[in-house]
């Protein structure tokens, strides 16, 4: 089913909160880049290209428009259908294989964190590629989140399964330790099913087929855990708003809309515990500024 466009009544208010706005006049803001590029679009008519890659698909349009338009999804929509008519970047290509890229970070820790902070290679990537020399890079850890959770001894409790997403996994592997122990702490046993990459940056860059490839993969492991009467937790929202939303609505992949119900994000889990009286508070107090 098409987004309803002619639910925008030109209120503004999506241009008022968007932060890519604020910050160049080379975007013209969600709602022409959203609801009237499609328009264009779906009269096959040809719109400006080069402010479609501006959006960084926050969603905090979507979530303050009065007229709940799917102002993201109309955009990503644009986005795909200009990709359609050109063929992609390396810059498309290296941002929407990102996944391999933290894979191969990973394995050649810590030379690959020192390469990507070289002056020189900030330099490459800037004038080659766009991606300004400015752009904080990432610091890639040799032992990922995985590595570490298989060679640690289970424990038993109430089973939940963990979608750690590539951040956690290649970059951030704490976070991933600490929402273990926690859950730990709350008497559940942890379990970490196979998983791909979501998927979202192929989906950003044009990717489609690849996307899906992976999205089905990640349906039918996680299909498979929830049958099992097994909830599932994810840390990164991005990752999470992948399963739940750009699986069915931008990919179309079967069997998508039955994750929905079981899909909860870390914090929200934890925070139904605190509301149903089963959250442990009993955690070490730390100095910390708010």
């Amino acid at each position: 089913m098409k987004p309803n466009i002619d639910q925008c009544i030109k209120c503004s208010i999506c241009n008022a909160y968007c932060p890519v706005l604020k910050a160049t006049g080379l975007f013209p803001g969600p709602k022409l880049a959203g609801p009237d590029a499609e328009r264009f679009r779906r009269q096959r008519k040809a719109i400006p290209s080069e402010w479609l890659e501006y959006c960084d698909y926050c969603k905090i349009c979507e979530r303050v428009c009065p007229q709940n338009v799917p102002i993201p999804d109309l955009h990503i929509r644009s986005r795909l259908a200009w990709k359609e008519t050109r063929k992609p970047s390396y810059r498309d290509w290296l941002l929407g294989h990102a996944y391999l890229l933290q894979k191969l970070g990973s394995w050649t820790a810590p030379v690959s964190t020192w390469a990507a902070g070289w002056g020189f290679a900030r330099w490459l990537l800037d004038r080659g590629l766009g991606i300004d020399r400015r752009t904080p890079m990432p610091s890639y850890r040799r032992r990922t989140f995985a590595h570490w959770f298989k060679s640690r001894p289970r424990v038993k409790g109430e089973p939940v399964a963990y979608f750690h997403g590539c951040y956690t996994n290649y970059i951030q592997p704490e976070l991933g330790r600490a929402i273990v122990e926690v859950l730990e702490k709350n008497d559940f046993a942890v379990q970490v099913p196979p998983q791909e990459c979501c998927g979202l940056p192929l989906i950003s860059n044009g990717f489609l087929a690849l996307a899906s490839g992976l999205g089905k993969r990640n349906i039918q492991s996680l299909q498979q855990t929830i049958e099992k009467g097994t909830d599932v937790v994810f840390s990164s929202p991005s990752c999470g708003m992948t399963l739940r939303e750009e699986y069915e609505t931008i990919l179309d992949l079967p069997g998508a809309s039955r994750l929905k119900d079981h899909l909860l994000d870390i914090c929200q889990f934890l925070l139904q515990l605190y509301e149903e009286g089963r959250l442990n508070p009993r955690f070490n107090e730390v100095r910390e500024t708010y």
